[in-house]
């Protein structure tokens, strides 16, 4: 008996539906910069956003399901321990050369979540492709930070060392200070259990008599400032009167010839009024009469 038409055929179609998709580096960098700057929770307008991205460029066979798929599996590795997580590549096994891994690794410092756009800026500047970067800097965050670095003590004498226990009572003096010829440090009630403070004896400050007080301000007296207008004005009527000859009248002739022309003036004004040829503008011939 043959077979069925067709019965070959059912395999193959199951073979095709089970087939996982793979996104190309390009459309996980869009993914992973979407996770790490905006939400691991899309909405459904976002998820239709990335998937048109990923389309327009990338791969138009992904599907809606898939970008689901991706964000459940993304947040569920996060949840887990850092060497648990898939490391895929190593650092090593990146293709970057000294010099370039040199430059990623300021560019890395400078902004350990950069964008998609600032991925690809950073791939044309070291004459690479995205997805090299973009596996470099996934590497590079799985990476553990390293434990902080305490510096140890130094070496002090044991009178300055800082004790860790319960400090001696003041009652009895140490041993340093009480076999001492001469007295450096005296005890003091300690600030704190742990550390005591020690403070050197000084002897107290004495200042002379003579000496002013610290806080005495002495403040001078504002000395009245000169009038220097008033200064230049009579310097400059002394250097007038005494350099130059007065030019003005000092005889009769010379004072009846200087008032000639307004007194000529004078008097016909007031003729003019006595004549009444002004009554219009206020003038009365009684205006001109003398007073005197």
């Amino acid at each position: 008996m043959s077979a069925p038409p067709g019965a070959s055929d059912v395999p193959l179609a199951s073979t095709a539906q089970k087939k996982k998709i793979r996104l190309p580096k390009a459309g996980t960098s869009i993914l992973n910069d979407f996770f790490f700057t905006v939400s691991h929770h899309p909405s459904h307008e976002q998820q239709r956003v990335l998937l048109a991205q990923i389309h327009q460029s990338i791969d138009p066979t992904y599907t809606l399901k898939h970008l689901q798929d991706w964000f459940t599996r993304k947040r569920a590795s996060e949840k887990q321990p850092a060497s648990n997580r898939s490391t895929g590549m190593s650092l090593k096994e990146i293709p970057l050369n000294p010099e370039q891994i040199r430059h990623l690794t300021e560019l890395y410092n400078s902004n350990k979540n950069p964008t998609l756009g600032l991925l690809q800026t950073w791939s044309s500047l070291l004459k690479v492709k995205t997805t090299v970067v973009t596996d470099w800097i996934e590497e590079k965050n799985k990476l553990p930070s390293p434990a902080p670095t305490v510096s140890p003590e130094p070496n002090l004498p044991s009178i300055y060392r800082r004790s860790t226990s319960v400090s001696t009572p003041l009652s009895v003096p140490s041993p340093v200070i009480a076999n001492s010829r001469f007295a450096l440090f005296k005890p003091e009630p300690p600030q704190s259990p742990v550390r005591p403070a020690l403070s050197p004896i000084l002897p107290p400050a004495v200042l002379p008599p003579s000496s002013p007080s610290p806080l005495l301000i002495t403040i001078p007296k504002r000395v009245p400032e000169e009038d220097t207008y008033k200064a230049g004005f009579l310097e400059a009527f002394a250097s007038r009167a005494t350099s130059e000859e007065p030019t003005g009248p000092i005889t009769r002739e010379m004072l009846n010839e200087l008032f000639k022309g307004p007194e000529a003036d004078m008097k016909a004004f007031r003729g003019m009024v006595a004549r009444g040829e002004l009554r219009h503008q206020g003038y009365t011939p009684a205006m001109a009469k003398s007073r005197y």
